[in-house]
Formats: structure tokens, sequence, C-alpha cells
């Protein structure tokens, strides 16, 4: 019986050292993000905004989520001769999210299809990116 007693207890010790031996990636509590790119090419003059400033990219964040994306398009956008602006969102856990609008009334999320958006909230990302410069790098 007490050859029995020391074998478990043995047992238990071992199984107690290896539970730390494995290796675990930590994964982030919650992500957040760390900066927003916005570029567009208006006939020969790009456009480009660079931010890391928290209040800029809230706002450029705001936009996003008021736009509303709705139903897919009766034509094709990309045969549109049209402004495309680009928004990329940095996230802290190295994730990056792509924005696409087009002519102020369609918009794509990373590789996703063409989705219709109002004309008129739409404009508000060029008025956006004239009232908010570039932060420094």
């Amino acid at each position: 019986m007490k050859k029995a007693i020391q074998l478990f207890t043995l047992f238990c010790l071992s199984v107690v050292s290896m539970c730390g031996c494995a290796q675990t990636e930590a994964t982030p509590l919650c992500r957040v993000v760390t900066s927003v790119d916005i570029s567009c090419q208006q006939e020969d003059v790009l456009i480009s905004r660079h931010y890391t400033n928290m209040e800029k990219m809230e706002n450029v964040l705001l936009y996003l989520r008021l736009l509303k994306p709705g139903r897919k398009p009766q034509t094709d956008p990309e045969e549109l001769d049209a402004d495309v602006y680009e928004i990329t969102v940095s996230l802290s856990d190295g994730e990056k999210k792509t924005y696409r609008q087009k002519d102020h009334r369609y918009l794509a999320e990373g590789d996703r299809p063409w989705q219709t958006i109002d004309p008129e909230q739409a404009a508000g990302l060029y008025w956006l990116m004239r009232q908010q410069p570039s932060d420094s790098v």
C-alpha cells in the first residue's frame, strides 16, 4: 500500500511539473486602432493622409460607421471613371482593414463586393481630409 501511495504521489508531481511546459501565445485582451491611412488619386494629384492622433482617427471611424452600406449597385462601379478613396485601418494586433470608396456612391470592405452608400454622407470623406492634415510621422 505504501508503494502505491508513493507511485501515485510521483505520478501527480510529474503531471503538475509538465503543465508548466506548454507554450501558449498570449492573445491580446482587446484590439485598438493604431493608425488610419487615407489615399485618393484625383486626376494627376495623389492626396494622402496618415493619422495617429486619437481624435482624428475617431473622426474617420465615425465616418465609416455612419455610411451604412446598402444594396448591391445596379451598375458595376469598376467600370466608372471616378475617384477612388482607400482607407486603411491598422490595428494593434497587426491586422489591417481596408475600405474602398468610389464616386461618393459605392463602398467595398476588403475583397467584398461594392455596396451603395448615400452620396451626401460619402462626400464627408473629402471634407474630413481637407479639415484634418496628416499627423507628423
